[in-house]
């Protein structure tokens, strides 16, 4: 991402793969960084045009080095599947947990970015929930491989992290009702000192599987349900 006779390039890839090669400000070109969960905004000069840039996978394991662009505005950031949802700008301007749901965010962010099949994220909208607590998100992000969908729903806070695709529910209140189900014959299998598998309905748990780690789980999930579902349950 060069500076050539005083002026400054940078050259993301398009969600297509396309190198690009954008002419920026400096103060734009000063926004350059590395690593997973990085993000920013820069205007290309000649056009006006506004890019959102998001760090992306570089090829080599772990390594965040490069960025994708997408044009603000365009229709690759807007979709229906949003609808209720907080855009997480719209949160961070304003909401008195701003900071709490914005550190949820980027843990929801560098969740998703830790697995081989998403390359970036370009988006994030808050579903609901109480941050570090119980959080729900959905990511609009860059599949790196056929087969990933572009939304993937995200939960995080005092339990188990987990990732649920878009066509799999359809709302958080969904998110929520599949994530207790799941858990809940996580905690049956690891009762027994068994970890259970997506054919038995139980998700990946980054846990070891014994009866001391159930029974703190269940009580997790207990109070989940008394505590959060009232947010998330519509009458």
């Amino acid at each position: 991402m060069p500076i050539e006779e005083g002026k400054c390039y940078v050259t993301p890839r398009d969600k297509s793969g396309n190198r690009l090669r954008l002419e920026v400000s400096e103060s734009d070109y000063k926004k350059l960084n590395r690593g997973r969960g990085w993000e920013a905004e820069m205007t290309e000069i000649p056009t006006g045009r506004r890019y959102g840039l998001y760090a992306a996978s570089c090829g080599h394991q772990d390594c965040f080095c490069d960025a994708i662009a997408v044009e603000i505005g365009s229709n690759e950031v807007n979709a229906a599947h949003v609808s209720g949802l907080l855009p997480m700008a719209v949160v961070l301007a304003g909401d008195e947990d701003k900071d709490a749901i914005g550190n949820a965010a980027k843990e929801a962010n560098l969740y998703c970015t830790s697995f081989s099949w998403c390359e970036a994220v370009l988006e994030s909208y808050f579903g609901g929930g109480v941050a570090g607590v119980f959080a729900v998100f959905l990511l609009h992000i860059v599949p790196s491989r056929d087969g990933i969908g572009d939304w993937m729903w995200v939960v995080v806070g005092d339990v188990p992290s987990a990732y649920l695709p878009l066509d799999d529910a359809e709302s958080a209140e969904k998110v929520f009702e599949q994530y207790l189900n799941g858990m809940s014959r996580w905690v049956e299998f690891a009762r027994q000192g068994k970890h259970g598998s997506a054919d038995d309905g139980v998700p990946p748990v980054g846990i070891e599987a014994t009866p001391e780690s159930a029974e703190l789980l269940h009580q997790r999930l207990e109070s989940l349900r008394q505590i959060i579902a009232p947010l998330f349950i519509q009458s």
